[in-house]
């Protein structure tokens, strides 16, 4: 994943949980890429049912939920007070998932969540993925930019 702004570009890798959810279930890998932001703890939207507590910037947590609808709140770690809340996502049974927190707090234009599906069942027939919110995504190939060594 590389994001930043201007010549302070940054990279790092991080690897999905690609593993198989239980049956009935979603696979969400959560990625906190958000330069100025704090560690984060996520909740579902509204309730004080915790999905990840204290996600540092460039980290991930794997977990899976019951298939279905949801939305997502982002705190501060050990705060209230939400600074995000995601629109809804729609999570199909045996699926798996990527939401990647971007942008920087600071420039509220430029925060987001960006969701993505990584996998579908194997079990289930291929379909359409679920509508999820417009996103910019950006992949970048890292190379070496110099391939030898000459005196």
């Amino acid at each position: 994943m590389a994001f930043n702004q201007g010549d302070d570009v940054l990279g790092f890798i991080l690897e999905d949980n690609q593993s198989a959810p239980p049956v009935g279930e979603a696979r969400v890998n959560l990625y906190h890429a958000a330069v100025d932001a704090p560690a984060v703890d996520v909740r579902i939207a509204g309730t004080d049912t915790t999905v990840a507590t204290g996600l540092s910037f460039m980290n991930v947590a794997s977990l899976t939920v019951p298939a279905g609808t949801y939305q997502f709140d982002i705190t501060p770690a050990g705060s209230s007070q939400v600074v995000y809340t995601t629109p809804s996502l729609n999570f199909l049974s045996g699926w798996g998932y990527t939401l990647a927190a971007t942008g920087f707090l600071e420039q509220p234009d430029s925060f987001a969540v960006q969701a993505r599906v990584d996998y579908t069942s194997p079990s289930e027939p291929a379909i359409t993925p679920p509508s999820q919110p417009d996103a910019m995504v950006y992949v970048a190939e890292l190379r070496a930019l110099n391939t030898g060594v000459t005196e």
